[in-house]
């Protein structure tokens, strides 16, 4: 398998329309890909904090021992995914999702006075729901699903003109009816393109190149290449930089002209000859 650049992401947040966190009540049709359009139940609460968002997998396993005391296996005991942020926005959801959703009455704004809520801490626990976290780097997205989360801890709120008010919480998930508590699905945003790749030049480092040295394959359509071969050999390593581009390690074979091809999911590319040391 290459290595490819572009499959190095960021965790920035998708909120062009929406806030990157979402949560419905428990019965809400949840999204089962990154097509799936989102329920409308699904409300968001505002701008997360500059730390973002994590996700956290807990496991706890039980070794077992042979007679002679060594270890042969582990089993797996106890099993926990959870995921902290802290709310940016001090508005109704974010709020409910700090406090408690019947923690929280609003009265909306009128001509004389702006919206008014009402939070209460208190000891009652916090409601059970899914929730949506939607995550983007450029075109590659991610969607992140909990079936059935609930807030589990609340962490600390400072009131000071230097800084923003953040509601920082902690949600535990629980698994659904298929044993699953966190689904995560990607989409690296690379589309190919009609057609097979096409290779238009290649340049060694130095040029020309010998066995173990870089070639820099330019042309189209590389993304999601899934071969790169001279003269039918593989290349030692590669490396998709972009959709034009193509770095890779010229494979062990005498010196002369060898034909260097570039393979994707749609097809291969008509060979170009490249004279090796």
């Amino acid at each position: 398998m290459s290595v490819i650049a572009s499959n190095v992401l960021t965790g920035a947040p998708d909120q062009l329309t929406t806030g990157p966190i979402l949560s419905a009540p428990r019965g809400t049709t949840l999204p089962t890909g990154l097509d799936d359009a989102i329920d409308p139940a699904f409300e968001d609460s505002g701008y997360i904090s500059e730390d973002g968002l994590t996700l956290t997998p807990e496991r706890s396993t039980e070794q077992v021992r042979d007679w002679s005391g060594s270890v042969v296996r582990e089993l797996l005991t106890e099993f926990a995914a959870k995921l902290a942020w802290a709310h940016l926005e001090t508005n109704e959801q974010s709020l409910k999702n700090y406090l408690g959703d019947d923690n929280v009455t609003v009265v909306d704004a009128t001509s004389t006075e702006g919206k008014r809520i009402t939070a209460l801490l208190r000891s009652t626990e916090m409601p059970r729901k899914p929730w949506i976290f939607k995550i983007k780097d450029g075109e590659a997205r991610v969607l992140i699903v909990v079936p059935d989360g609930q807030v589990s801890e609340t962490g600390e709120v400072a009131f000071v003109k230097s800084g923003a008010i953040t509601w920082p919480v902690t949600m535990a998930t629980y698994p659904d009816a298929n044993g699953v508590n966190v689904y995560i699905y990607l989409d690296d945003g690379q589309v190919l393109t009609a057609g097979v790749p096409a290779v238009s030049t290649v340049t060694g480092q130095p040029d020309p190149a010998a066995t173990g040295q870089l070639v820099t394959i330019k042309g189209s359509r590389f993304s999601g290449a899934t071969a790169v071969t001279f003269d039918g050999t593989p290349a030692s390593d590669y490396a998709v930089v972009d959709s034009e581009t193509i770095v890779a390690t010229m494979p062990a074979g005498s010196a002369g002209p060898v034909d260097v091809v570039v393979t994707n999911a749609v097809g291969t590319s008509t060979a170009l000859e490249y004279t090796r040391a």
